[in-house]
Order: structure tokens, then C-alpha cells, then sequence
């Protein structure tokens, strides 16, 4: 009995995929592609307030996003826009795919929290 349960619990784990974290400096930069992304898909019909807001935050997730990057010891002047490279043709994907629309606006929710739990946005 005890050699089942071992055994169950050791193939349980196993199924447990390991959990990557991604760098806050990274998720600033996905923070920054999805704003430009936004602005971009919505120019024709956002108001030029929204236009302005939108180019804001995105300047802002940039901004905050070398300064974390220099925090968490990434001093590579072109880790940033190495970043912005690697993300931004899934955010087109995403952003072109209604089926991706639910991670999607998940995506803008966390990037509003910590926009505003990082006091780079108001």
C-alpha cells in the first residue's frame, strides 16, 4: 500500500508542469507591446483622448521596464528592445485571433494592476 501510494504521488508531481515566472521587467515590455498594439488596432475608432492615454502608457511600461531591467541586474543596453522583438509577432497573433480575445483581456487587466500598483500609471 505504501509502495502505491509513493508511486502515486511521485507520477502526480510529475504531471505538475513546472512554473516559469517571467521577469516584472519583461511583463512591463508585453505591458508596452499590448498598448501600442491597442492604439494601433483602435486609432480610427478611439477619441484623441484615448489615442493620447494609450501612447502614455506605453511610453510609460517602456520607461519603467529599463529601469526594472537595470534593478533585476539585466544591464544589456539592448535587453529591452531584444524583448520588444520577441514579443510583439505574438501580440499580433493575439490581437489578430478573436479565440485569443480572453487571454487577451486578461493581459490588459494585469498590465492595468500593475501599472498602477508600480505607480506607473493613474
Amino acid at each position: 500500500m505504501a509502495k502505491r501510494l509513493a508511486v502515486f504521488l511521485w507520477l502526480a508531481a510529475q504531471a505538475v508542469p513546472a512554473q516559469t515566472v517571467q521577469p516584472i521587467s519583461k511583463s512591463m515590455v508585453e505591458c508596452h507591446v499590448i498598448s501600442t498594439m491597442m492604439l494601433d488596432t483602435r486609432r480610427a475608432q478611439s477619441s484623441p483622448v484615448v489615442q493620447v492615454k494609450l501612447q502614455q502608457m506605453a511610453d510609460a511600461f517602456i520607461k519603467a521596464s529599463v529601469v526594472e531591467a537595470r534593478a533585476e541586474g539585466r544591464t544589456s543596453e539592448t535587453y529591452v528592445a531584444d524583448t520588444i522583438l520577441e514579443v510583439t509577432p505574438r501580440w499580433q497573433a493575439q490581437f489578430g485571433s478573436l479565440l485569443k480575445l480572453p487571454d487577451t483581456l486578461d493581459w490588459v487587466d494585469y498590465c492595468r494592476a500593475l501599472g498602477l500598483d508600480r505607480g506607473i500609471i493613474e
